[in-house]
């Protein structure tokens, strides 16, 4: 790695990605495999009294989440800065000290800023001494653990974070998909317009089309290595009006219909794509448990 001990007033932190011939050895690029160019955004940042999984969810909300929570540490910089080359980094930043800082990251995004990369230094950046020298650290983004974003052979990729998705009312959802020429009978929720054998409410829920009777349900059984089985659902992700309840019918399918204790998950792999303003969720069904589990919706009160 190539890093100068550069004369500081305070705690400095030197970041960089390049090998010890001067050529990146850990590069940058964006989601579709492209180096990042020089001047995109990089930061260093803290989240007092944010943990790792908090920091990942902010991530994945986007860019004005994350800096709504993020400290930034020293001055900001580019893409290219010590380095004239796009793809790398090797800047400094510094801030007084009092105290070693822990739980610094590097916030990367790409052109657009519709893309991040967010990176958790492993090492503290060390307190200045005003007896002796300034704090000083060079980390290597290959000392570093990702939050957001992916880390491959060639190095780091930006990801992708969510669109900002308005959310919609199911009255105005039904109006949408159906219009208003077809019996007033047929937009209610506990209507089955497509007589596909699911209400409007659960196709308003899981993301199917109440006017389209080959559009299913999307729902799945998903059986760990461990054997125990998970239901899997499409639920909508952006302040939805409906309540969602996995249910099983108990005692060996007698009856009756209990909800599933405990909370649901985003799984690590989606079965599929999950379309604009939905995500997968999945919830583990009882350890040996047989029989019939099902979905309830319900639509939640304004």
């Amino acid at each position: 790695m190539i890093a100068s001990m550069l004369s500081s007033t305070a705690s400095v932190a030197v970041i960089s990605n390049l090998g010890q011939t001067g050529q990146a050895s850990t590069s940058l690029r964006d989601s579709g495999g492209a180096l990042l160019p020089q001047g995109c955004s990089v930061r260093l940042v803290t989240f007092p009294g944010k943990a790792s999984a908090e920091v990942t969810a902010l991530a994945g909300s986007g860019l004005t989440s994350v800096m709504a929570a993020a400290v930034i540490f020293g001055t900001p910089s580019t893409v290219g800065t010590g380095t004239n080359a796009a793809g790398t980094i090797e800047f400094q930043s510094g801030a007084p000290l009092n105290a070693p800082l822990t739980g610094a990251h590097v916030l990367i995004t790409n052109a657009g800023a519709n893309e991040l990369l967010l990176l958790r230094l492993s090492k503290e950046i060390p307190a200045d001494d005003l007896a002796g020298p300034d704090g000083h650290i060079t980390i290597h983004l290959d000392d570093t653990a990702v939050l957001y974003g992916q880390r491959n052979a060639n190095g780091f990729s930006t990801a992708v974070t969510p669109a900002i998705v308005t959310p919609i009312s199911f009255e105005s959802w039904i109006l949408s998909e159906l219009g208003t020429t077809v019996p007033s009978t047929d937009l209610a929720p506990d209507a089955d317009a497509d007589r596909d054998g699911l209400v409007n409410l659960l196709e308003f829920a899981i993301g199917s089309k109440p006017g389209d009777g080959g559009s299913r349900g999307k729902m799945r059984l998903r059986r760990a290595a461990s054997g125990t089985f998970f239901i899997q659902y499409l639920r909508r992700s952006a302040g939805s009006s409906v309540s969602y309840t996995p249910e099983r019918l108990a005692n060996e399918g007698a009856g009756p219909w209990v909800a599933l204790v405990g909370s649901p998950s985003v799984p690590a792999v989606a079965p599929e794509p999950a379309p604009p303003a939905f995500e997968w969720v999945e919830q583990p069904l009882p350890s040996g448990a047989s029989g019939f589990a099902r979905l309830k919706v319900e639509l939640v009160p304004p």
